[in-house]
This record gives structure tokens, sequence and C-alpha cells, in this order.
């Protein structure tokens, strides 16, 4: 029984972790285009190298990813109310069709919003995916998970 009943924890802690993964915001556009945003990171932390996460497929039976869309989407991260932004350069990611990343380090824990502006084969859009319950995760403080304590020495 005890076996069992630590088969049934390693699996919820699996099933919690593979969750916590892929926490990114699903919205279709235009009708017709599947958008996936989030953090490249998972959870994200403030001070660490991370970025938008981003993947785009033409909706169906057999959804298709859209290729090309660094040369015709403009993205930026957004902070304390869309106040502060900056433009990211969006690139294709390397052996995932229709997936596309933006580099940056977020500097402060917090809430942090993506906009994505151009077009999507000839489609134009203007969206804004913001972090939080329901979407992917905001930044989080890492000071908790540092060691040795660095403030100690």
């Amino acid at each position: 029984m005890r076996g069992m009943l630590a088969w049934v924890m390693v699996v919820l802690v699996c099933c919690g972790l593979a969750h916590s993964a892929h926490a990114h915001e699903r919205r279709t556009v235009a009708g017709q285009y599947e958008l996936i945003v989030g953090f490249l990171q998972e959870p994200a932390f403030a001070g660490q190298m991370n970025g938008l996460d981003l993947q785009v497929t033409v909706q169906g039976r057999k959804p298709k990813p859209v290729e090309g869309l660094e040369r015709t989407l403009q993205a930026s991260v957004l902070f304390g109310d869309d106040q502060q932004a900056m433009p990211l350069a969006l690139r294709r990611r390397y052996g995932k069709a229709g997936a596309y990343a933006g580099h940056f380090l977020p500097t402060r824990p917090g809430t942090y919003a993506f906009r994505l502006q151009g077009a999507i084969n000839g489609v134009a859009i203007d969206e804004i995916f913001r972090s939080g319950p329901g979407t992917f995760h905001d930044v989080e403080d890492a000071t908790a998970l540092r060691f040795p304590d660095l403030l100690q020495q």
C-alpha cells in the first residue's frame, strides 16, 4: 500500500511540474490563427535570462505552423501598467516550425505583457498577452532560491 501511495505521489508531482512548464495562453486571432504565448522558461525569475515564447498555427483538423513571421510581426515586452516597453527581436526557433522567441532579461518581479503587432499571412493583428492567473506566470523574485545565501558573505 505504501508503494502504491508513493507512485501516486510521483505521478501527481510530475503532472504538476508538466502543467507549470506549459503555462501559456492560447488565443484564436482573426478567426483562423492560434497563438500560444508565454515565457521561454517557466516559472520566470527576475535576474535570469528569459524571453517570449510564441507559437503560431493555422487552425483546422491538422493545425499547420505559420512560417516567416519574424519578417511580418513586431514583438515587445511591457511592464508597469504598460508604461515601460522594450522591442524584442523576434527569431525563429531552430527545429520548431511556427515557433519564435524574443529574448530579454526581466529585472523585476511582477506582471509582464507581450505585444504582437503586424501581420500574419497579410491579416493585421495587434494583440497583448498579459501574465497572471489563467494565462502564463508572472515573473517571480528569486531571492528565496539563492544558495548559498549571497547576502551573508
